[in-house]
Order: structure tokens, then C-alpha cells, then sequence
């Protein structure tokens, strides 16, 4: 049985989640823990065959509150983000989707982004305030120069094959998804993150606002491509979309690209200009210095939160773009950051969001008993022999895939490699089973 305190990270998207998630998964091994680290699919296929460990969650829907429930009854302690906890709905129906009571309830501890993020949940979640820590987001974290390491060697391909280009992000995933049922309302009423009828009216709007950007970005892209032929425009669907929908796009204007390759900060580190769509983007871009440009924002603020158009240059007209896009172009300089950020985004500046994840870890593992079973035990052992024989049946269905390619050993073990510098005990990487590693010191 193993002396260190086991602690289950699971990543989602690929070009989102994987890198930031893999640094907290690094220094975690560093201060004496044992991780679980992999796609988030097989992580919580195998948790049933672990007990006593600490799970990290990257949602706090009602979607997974079942899962959730069985993540407890094996006496595992549960920490929960919420990963777009910055683009949402309006905050009545953030309360009802992603951090209900019942959430609230079940969970040990929830970060919060922000100051802002801390106080809303502190009001509104009284008798669970306890449970809240501001900490920021692991994905601020990787933009710090300290991390340059993580992003350079993709960042400078993508400068060596397009130079001069602008970043458009897109944000359908609910009127472009890959898997076209998980936009209809009937769908997410079944999962449970639509439960009354005021969540079902935002995201009726919702819904009908992503459909008049999503058109709206079509010209915005074919206007640009006819006025600046020698910029390259790089469309980036959300990890969500089906890139068909932008290939013809591609066909048409050679200067148009798209490509859900790479990191959202790869992209951004040579980019002119960052458009966006209601994206949590905006503010990674304004934390890399790069201007903002949000087409035609023209939503009701009782439906949608504006964070995400709090720091972005609005502007409704296409020769307004041009103009602002020409003058974009001819500067030289980054942009000052805007500190006002900082209360939405913890770690923003200086600070780093996993000392103060790993800090709170510290704190919770203490209330786990060393002498009782982890999956080592024999219980656990034969759960995990079970689970390996159905594992070869087992399908994950082509979105998984799509959202992260398979994982293999010498990926994990190479990105690992870059934090030698950071590196004040020797890591070891072993595999747990596919696309799932344990990430220790010994």
C-alpha cells in the first residue's frame, strides 16, 4: 500500500486542460503526492477502484452529481472547478447549473476564479462559504513567464508557418457542436442541467444570440479575408465545434486557416488581434497583452454575465473593424494589462493558482487516514482486475477522441521533461492503463 496520499487528476480538452493540469500534477509528485493523471473519459472509468484519495473534478453541473455521489461513498475527498465559471448565463441560472446546492452539498472544497466569483457564491451559498477558496484558474497560471517553456516550442512553429495573422475564436458549441444533441434543450433537460423553466428561457436566448454570431462571424471572416490579403486569419473553433462548418471558409480565401491544434495561448503569444464571441479568451488575451475585439456584443445583460466583454474593444460596423484592424496592425507594442482583471481572475498577475490548490490539498489530505485502503487494498486490486477486462470492451464514443487524442507514455514522459528546471526531486511516470499514468517521486 502506498505511504503517499493518492490525488485523481482528470483533463478534459486537450489544448485547454492538459498543460495546465499536468503542472498542477507536477509539483503535486513534488510535494509528496501520488497522481492519478489522464484523459478524463478513463479517469473516471477506473475511480470506483480508489478509496481514500482526493478526486479533482472540472465541472460542478448536476450533470455529474450522480458520478459525483459515487466518487464519495468510497470515502474520497471531492474538489470541484468550474473551467468557463466566466462565460455563463445569467447568475440565478448560474446557481441552478453550475454550483447547486446539491453540488454544493457533495463537495469538499470549490475554487473560485476571483474575488468576484468568492463574493457571489458567498452570499448566495451561505451555509457552504466554508467549502469556497479564491484561487484563480491553472490557466493563468501557464502564461506566466516562469511557464514560457510550456508554450514556445508550438507558439514559434506557428510564427515560422503564418507570421503576420490575427485569432479568431469562436464560441458555438451549442449551434455547431460535433455531436449535435448536445445543443437541444431536451438533451441537457434529460442530464439535468436545465431544471425549471427561467434556466430553459436564458438559454433559449442563449441559443439565439450564438446563432446570429455564428452567422454574424461568417461575414465578419469573408469581409476581413477580401480587405487584408496578405494577413492570415486563423479561425479556432471552440473544442466543442465541428470544423466543417468553417471549411469552406478555408476553401474560399487562401489567407483563412482553421485548426483546433494547439493551445488558446500558442495561438495568442504572436497574434495581432484576439476576436472573440462571448469567450473566456478575451481575458487570456488580455493577460498576454494582445487587444481584444468583440463584433456586434449587442446581448441583454439579465441573460448573460459581461465579464468576458468587460476588457474588449465593441465595435458594430464592418468599416469600423477595418479601420480598427488596420491601426491594430501598425502597432509595435503589446497592450498595458488591465488590473481590474485581478478581481475576476485570481492569479492573473503574480500569484499562482496551484501553490494555492496544492496548499488546500495539503490541508484536506490531513483528514485522510494513511491506514486505511487506498486502491492498493485488496478490494480495490480486484475492483481494478474487473475494470480492466470491461476496459477492453469499452468505447468512449469519437468525441472523447475529438476533445483528446490518446495519451501515450513517452508524450507524458517528454512534457514532463520540461519542468527540469522546476525539478527538485526526480519525477517517475508509469502507466496505469491507457491513456492514464501515476506521477510520482520516489
Amino acid at each position: 500500500m502506498f505511504k503517499e496520499k493518492i490525488v485523481l487528476i482528470p483533463y478534459e480538452v486537450e489544448s485547454r486542460d492538459y498543460k495546465s493540469r499536468l503542472l498542477l500534477s507536477f509539483f503535486l509528485a513534488q510535494a509528496g503526492f501520488r497522481v492519478i493523471f489522464g484523459r478524463k473519459a478513463e479517469v473516471e472509468y477506473f475511480t470506483r477502484c480508489f478509496s481514500n484519495s482526493i478526486y479533482i473534478g472540472l465541472q460542478s453541473t448536476n450533470t455529474y452529481l450522480n458520478f459525483y455521489k459515487k466518487v464519495k461513498l468510497n470515502n474520497n475527498k471531492l474538489i470541484l472547478f468550474d473551467e468557463e465559471g466566466l462565460v455563463t448565463l445569467s447568475k440565478k441560472t448560474y446557481l441552478k447549473t453550475k454550483f447547486s446546492k446539491k453540488i454544493a452539498t457533495i463537495c469538499d472544497i470549490f475554487f473560485c476564479w476571483g474575488r468576484e466569483s468568492y463574493k457571489f457564491l458567498s452570499l448566495n451559498r451561505k451555509d457552504f462559504k466554508k467549502k469556497l477558496v479564491i484561487s484563480g484558474n491553472l490557466r493563468f497560471d501557464i502564461l506566466k513567464k516562469r511557464f514560457n517553456f510550456l508554450n514556445k516550442k508550438n507558439s514559434d512553429l506557428i510564427k515560422k508557418k503564418f507570421r503576420s495573422y490575427i485569432l479568431v475564436t469562436c464560441s458555438f458549441g451549442n449551434v455547431n457542436h460535433y455531436n449535435t444533441k448536445y445543443g437541444k434543450i431536451s438533451f441537457l433537460q434529460k442530464n439535468h442541467y436545465l431544471n425549471d423553466s427561467q434556466s430553459v428561457k436564458n438559454y433559449k436566448y442563449y441559443l439565439k444570440y450564438n446563432k446570429k454570431k455564428f452567422l454574424q462571424n461568417r461575414i465578419l471572416v469573408k469581409y476581413l479575408a477580401e480587405k487584408f490579403k496578405d494577413l492570415n486569419i486563423i479561425i479556432r473553433p471552440h473544442p466543442s465545434e465541428k470544423l466543417g462548418s468553417y471549411l469552406n471558409l478555408k476553401k474560399k480565401f487562401s489567407n483563412v486557416h482553421v485548426s483546433k491544434e494547439f493551445s488558446i495561448a500558442e495561438w495568442l503569444k504572436w497574434s495581432k488581434l484576439n476576436i472573440h464571441y462571448y469567450c473566456t479568451t478575451s481575458l487570456e488575451a488580455s493577460a498576454m497583452g494582445v487587444e481584444n475585439l468583440a463584433f456586434k456584443p449587442d446581448f441583454n445583460s439579465k441573460n448573460f454575465v459581461n465579464i468576458p466583454y468587460l476588457f474588449s474593444n465593441k465595435i458594430d460596423s464592418l468599416l469600423d473593424v477595418e479601420k480598427f484592424v488596420k491601426k491594430i496592425l501598425k502597432k509595435k507594442n503589446k497592450i498595458k494589462r488591465n488590473k481590474k482583471i485581478e478581481n475576476h481572475i485570481y492569479n492573473f498577475y503574480a500569484k499562482y493558482s496551484y501553490k494555492i490548490i496544492i496548499n488546500e490539498i495539503k490541508k484536506i489530505s490531513k483528514k485522510i487516514n494513511n491506514k486505511q485502503d487506498n486502491y492498493q487494498s485488496k478490494i480495490n486490486l480486484f475492483k481494478k482486475k474487473l475494470l480492466n477486462i470491461k476496459f477492453v470492451f469499452k468505447n468512449f464514443g469519437n468525441y472523447t477522441n475529438y476533445k483528446a487524442s490518446d495519451l501515450s507514455y513517452t508524450k507524458i514522459k517528454n512534457d514532463l521533461m520540461n519542468f527540469k528546471g522546476e525539478s527538485k526531486k526526480k519525477i517517475n511516470v508509469s502507466k496505469f492503463q491507457k491513456n492514464v499514468f501515476e506521477i510520482f517521486v520516489k
